[in-house]
């Protein structure tokens, strides 16, 4: 076929015969070492370079004259290389069955909180909801994760997002909310939003649109300028999803924070809520002012059944088949030390049982290291000759 085509070079079959008749190596092998490249476009084996003068006069005896074009387009045969080149194929239906759960929960249910473990993928269901609404979405997350969702945007998405992330300078900042309309995609992170400019800004791109809290966790505490930022923030959107592989972390009213951010007319009084389902003790505090102390929760399986419209909670044991995790335990003696800081640090709680956190807080630093442990803590009031010495703690193992 190669002689058919383009005749054979001064020499050529002397070193062709030399190289086939060498048993050691395969087909591809000898052609490759003869200079020979596979042209998938034609289906053939041909020698790269430029125009030979035997390949010129088959061209010619074609009646195809040798121009420029001619000898790029042979070039470009010859030297074809095929190449990898990455393109977004994730589609929806490419998710796994919990995650089309998830997905599914999230269009019935409008807005809610997807708490899936950690590692099961809330980020890839999130997305498919937002190619699902078409509607402009503002993702807000810790500030390290900004750049994790820039680059999830583009691996979980049906085709290229249009995206950006609003990071660096006020000045800089001002010029990104300014082209943010012309994106799909916003990506901020929750302390950017304590900014009073950017967070009007936010709630003007947000308009009408989606809102996904990743972490959503760290807008649990009612009182504070995040959290107050993100529930005038969710006044401006239609729909809001909530992720977080721990959705609860300490109490139930941590729990109802959450939950009155993405759905604000779920039990809008906190303390028919309370009522409800906590329970409480009013306590007064030094300064002589009353507050209520959380001791626990009530009519939990109420609760729970309350909730499910707005919440899917997934576990790793319920979606992977993984084996029973098992706990080892190793006891480990404290040093003489340790033990002597351990009962001068029970002593100090017993005197001033208003700061037995700060005391506890202490004794696990002693477990970890006695040099943790402040010494001018010890010292208050007997100081060191508790145990009759003079000389600062060191750590005796």
């Amino acid at each position: 076929m190669i002689e058919a085509k383009f005749g054979t070079p001064t020499g050529f079959k002397e070193r062709v015969l030399a190289v086939l008749t060498d048993s050691s190596t395969s087909l591809r092998t000898k052609l490759s070492v003869l200079g020979f490249n596979w042209v998938p476009l034609g289906n053939f084996w041909a020698r790269g370079g430029e125009l030979q003068p035997h390949v010129v006069k088959v061209l010619e005896s074609l009646g195809i004259q040798t121009s420029g074009a001619v000898k790029q387009e042979y070039n470009q045969r010859i030297l074809y290389k095929p190449s990898r080149i990455f393109e977004p194929n994730f589609r929806s239906e490419m998710l796994l069955d919990y995650q089309r759960e998830s997905l599914d929960f999230c269009i019935k249910s409008g807005s809610g909180i997807v708490a899936l473990d950690i590692g099961l993928g809330k980020t890839p269901a999130s997305i498919a909801y937002g190619d699902h609404l078409g509607l402009k979405t503002l993702v807000v997350c810790p500030a390290s994760l900004r750049y994790q969702w820039d680059s999830e945007l583009v691996k979980f998405n049906n085709k290229i997002p249009s995206k950006i992330v609003i990071d660096g300078t006020r000045a800089k900042r001002k010029q990104q909310w300014k082209e943010s309309v012309n994106y799909q995609y916003v990506i901020c992170s929750y302390d950017l939003l304590r900014q009073e400019k950017d967070l009007e800004s936010a709630k003007s791109y947000l308009n009408g649109g989606l809102l996904i809290c990743d972490e959503i966790m760290r807008v649990k505490t009612s009182s504070s300028q995040r959290t107050k930022a993100i529930k005038d923030l969710r006044n401006s959107a239609l729909y809001a999803i909530g992720l977080s592989g721990t959705p609860i972390e300490n109490n139930l009213a941590e729990f109802y924070t959450i939950l009155n951010i993405v759905s604000p007319n779920f039990i809008p009084s906190y303390e028919r809520f309370a009522e409800l389902f906590l329970v409480r003790e009013l306590r007064q505090a030094h300064n002589g002012r009353s507050y209520w102390q959380i001791m626990g929760e009530k009519n939990v399986d109420e609760f729970r059944d309350l909730i499910k419209p707005l919440v899917i909670r997934k576990e790793k044991r319920e979606c992977l088949n993984l084996p029973p995790a098992s706990t080892v335990i190793r006891k480990v003696e404290l040093s003489k030390e340790q033990k002597r800081i351990e009962k001068r640090l029970l002593e100090l709680a017993k005197e001033d049982p208003d700061n037995i956190l700060k005391y506890f807080t202490y004794a696990r630093e002693n477990v970890i290291s006695p040099d943790l442990v402040p010494v001018r803590i010890l010292e208050q009031p007997m100081g060191l000759s508790l145990w009759g010495l003079d000389e600062p703690l060191e750590y005796v193992p």
